[in-house]
């Protein structure tokens, strides 16, 4: 499960990102890129520009959260 509360105004927001019920630890991806890798639920604060895709996937499988946008 992945939530996404945006902040910020203008260009640059933070997306604070929230994810729980993973069964290994998760890898955190902003536009298909991998951006970090984090424990099996937790939230976490990452900042970008305009908009971004975000989602999480369990490390080492395809299991992974749907994408969700950020603006």
């Amino acid at each position: 499960d992945l939530q996404i509360t945006v902040s910020g105004w203008r260009k640059w927001k933070t997306a604070t990102l929230s994810w729980g019920r993973a069964r290994t630890a998760v890898d955190i991806y902003m536009d298909g890129v991998l951006i970090d890798t984090a424990t099996s639920s937790g939230t976490a604060d990452y900042r970008f520009k305009d908009q971004a895709m975000f989602k999480v996937c369990e490390v080492g499988t395809s299991y992974c959260s749907v994408n969700i946008l950020a603006q």
